[in-house]
């Protein structure tokens, strides 16, 4: 799924604009943040300006039970770093029922689906801005684990 060419016909400028999942920042002060949105958007603009989806406020995503949670990157800093080559990492994506802490890392393309989960929860920790250098959306969805398609 394409977060791009979600506007076909256009006269003029054409944009989306994303439900980003955006939070008080006192609500981001070393608790975890729970959404239990089937799709949305995480953005690293707000875990900079707010703190919420960094340490020691990581988000956790719960979908109903027998749904996995994907994740797609659309990362604003691809192609911005000339001959870099391996992992620029952008979050952390714990899925503690499966015993997984893995990296998202960036600068590998513009649009592109990063993790699925094995279970209906995880928890995504958005690293500091001087760590990944490039701003981005991290967009989750609670898809069935066959097709990528929402259950309502």
């Amino acid at each position: 799924m394409s977060h791009y060419g979600a506007i076909s016909h256009c006269n003029k400028v054409c944009y989306t604009t994303p439900s980003v999942t955006v939070l008080r920042q006192t609500q981001c002060r070393s608790e975890t943040l729970v959404t239990d949105s089937t799709s949305g958007a995480l953005s690293s603009e707000v875990a900079d300006k707010t703190g919420c989806g960094a340490l020691p406020s990581p988000w956790s995503i719960k979908m109903a039970a027998g749904q996995k949670v994907t994740l797609t990157l659309s990362d604003y800093g691809w192609g911005q770093a000339a001959g870099d080559v391996g992992c620029r990492p952008y979050a952390y994506v714990v899925e503690k029922s499966a015993g997984v802490n893995e990296t998202i890392c960036g600068g590998q393309e513009r649009e592109r689906q990063v993790y699925t989960s094995t279970s209906d929860y995880v928890i995504i920790q958005i690293l500091p801005r001087e760590t990944r250098q490039s701003h981005f959306l991290l967009w989750y969805e609670g898809t069935n684990g066959n097709m990528g398609t929402a259950i309502p």
